[in-house]
Parts: C-alpha cells; sequence; structure tokens
C-alpha cells in the first residue's frame, strides 16, 4: 500500500524536488533557495487557504442560527438535520468547504517535508557511507553541491542538515536550530 501510495506522489516529489532545485540554481544558499521553494508553494496553495477560510467565516457566521436550531429541535435530530441543511443552502454554504481544501493541501505539505528531509539521504556501500539527495535530478547544481559537501548544508554559518538534537558543542550554538 505504502508503495502504491509513493509511487502515485512520485511525480509530486519530482516537481517540487526541480522547485527547490531551480531556487538553489538562482541563488545557492540554502536556506534561501528553502525559503523562496516554502514561499512559492505556499503562495500556489493560496486559493485553497482562502476558500477554506471563507467558508469557516461563514459558518461561524452562522453559529447562533445553528445553535437556535440545536435548541428548537434538541430531541428530533432527523428535523434538527433537515433544517441545518436548509440553512446551509439558503447561504451557499458547504459543512465540508472549511476541511477539504485542508485535506487536499496535506499531501502537498507531506511531500514538501519529504523532499527537504530527502537532501541529506545516505546511503552505505561497502561500509562507505556516501550522500545520496533522493528526487534532485543528478545533473542539478544543488545534487553536486550536496555530494561535494558530503551532506552539509552551509547557510549562514550553521549546518542546516543537522537537526535540533545533534552534538553543536554548546546551548547557543544549538538554539537557532530550536
Amino acid at each position: 500500500m505504502l508503495t502504491e501510495l509513493g509511487k502515485l506522489f512520485h511525480p509530486l516529489y519530482e516537481a517540487l524536488a526541480w522547485l527547490l532545485g531551480f531556487w538553489y540554481g538562482l541563488i545557492p544558499n540554502y536556506a534561501i533557495a528553502i525559503a523562496l521553494f516554502t514561499v512559492t508553494v505556499m503562495v500556489v496553495l493560496a486559493p485553497l487557504t482562502v476558500k477554506s477560510t471563507r467558508s469557516m467565516l461563514a459558518m461561524q457566521r452562522l453559529q447562533p442560527e445553528m445553535n437556535a436550531l440545536k435548541a428548537k429541535h434538541k430531541n428530533d435530530k432527523m428535523a434538527m438535520q433537515t433544517e441545518m441543511s436548509k440553512l446551509f443552502k439558503e447561504n451557499g454554504i458547504s459543512p465540508a468547504g472549511g476541511c477539504l481544501p485542508m485535506l487536499i493541501q496535506l499531501p502537498v505539505f507531506i511531500v514538501l517535508y519529504k523532499v527537504i528531509e530527502g537532501l541529506t539521504k545516505t546511503v552505505v556501500v561497502h561500509r562507505v557511507r556516501t550522500v545520496e539527495p533522493q528526487f534532485i535530478s543528478h545533473s542539478s547544481r544543488l545534487y553536486h553541491d550536496l555530494v561535494q559537501a558530503h551532506g552539509a548544508m552551509i547557510s549562514f554559518g550553521m549546518n542546516l542538515a543537522k537537526a535540533a538534537t545533534s552534538s553543536h558543542g554548546s546551548f547557543l550554538a544549538a538554539l537557532p536550530f530550536y
């Protein structure tokens, strides 16, 4: 099942990896490229976010009427559902309108995370650990720079490939990672 899901989203992995490689090709700084990459994805997803937000605000505006219907029909669930459906229809609101756009975005954010995580993927071949970035084109500048730096992603004096829990030498040096 998981491999089938991975195959389904593979074009999205490659598209987002291409976008990250594009930004890194323009501005060869890992932090800036990742920030521009993230902003680009957020701009593309903005219409879904706006739609979801508008739907949630519309539902909030109807809350007093919904509460009145619940109180009026507290003993008759069918009548309450019928009245609620009529209220939604009159106001052009879909109860799923607030969460459906967010659910559509979820796979994109998971893929976004996996692409960034895959930048520093290492493999062990004949007891030798090598960096093999995932999803990035082998001909891209980003791929070559990551391999040449052995997976280190130095930006503004910090190795972005390190986790917050990695050894940084001191609490002050680890602070930006947190």
